[in-house]
């Protein structure tokens, strides 16, 4: 902890990459050896090296993902979820984050907020790429299959399908998700569609 201090204290005009370098090296080894709470210490102690840090490295972007992913680890899942919303609403044109709160939101069972924010996030005004926006919806589709919920997923689909998305994986889970739910003549009908 000492040299954390030491490292996080650089003398004026010396806070640069090296320490940057260094702070994430020293956390990576303590990982190894300490429990999460002391490497929670530990990240606190070297804040000041990440908010150093010129724009572009986006030190204190990394140092809350070490936060968040620290935290997890030591069981504060409320805390976890709070800071991975402030990630998503800090970074709204970032697809992993927003990924990575609704997921946390279908971890603790809130379905419903977990698609009112995709529903936001995917709304008229979005610009994602269409990898990007795949994987987004892809994560309403999971939502949905884990949870058996076959008639509202196939709603889903079909209106998924109905805007005509670049790749297959829409007509794919459309398909199987009309099987899964007895669909059976809306299911050939739109494969005879799909190979006219």
């Amino acid at each position: 902890m000492q040299r954390a201090a030491e490292l996080a204290q650089p003398p004026v005009g010396e806070a640069g990459p090296d320490q940057y370098y260094l702070a994430q090296y020293l956390l990576s080894q303590a990982a190894n050896v300490l429990e999460a709470n002391e490497v929670l210490a530990l990240l606190d102690t070297l804040k000041p090296v990440f908010a150093a840090q010129p724009p572009h490295v986006q030190g204190g972007r990394q140092w809350r993902q070490y936060q968040i992913s620290y935290l997890g680890r030591a069981g504060q899942a409320e805390k976890v979820l709070e800071l991975k919303k402030q990630q998503a609403v800090d970074y709204p044109h970032d697809a992993s984050v927003q990924q990575q709160y609704v997921e946390a939101l279908v971890e603790v069972k809130n379905y419903d907020a977990a698609r009112a924010w995709l529903d936001e996030v995917l709304g008229a005004d979005a610009q994602w790429d269409t990898g990007e926006d795949e994987s987004l919806r892809n994560t309403i589709t999971r939502m949905y299959r884990e949870q058996d919920r076959y008639r509202e997923h196939a709603a889903y689909l079909a209106a998924w399908v109905a805007t005509n998305p670049a790749g297959a994986s829409a007509y794919q889970q459309y398909l199987s998700a009309l099987i899964k739910n007895d669909q059976i003549e809306e299911a050939t009908q739109f494969v005879d569609q799909w190979l006219e």
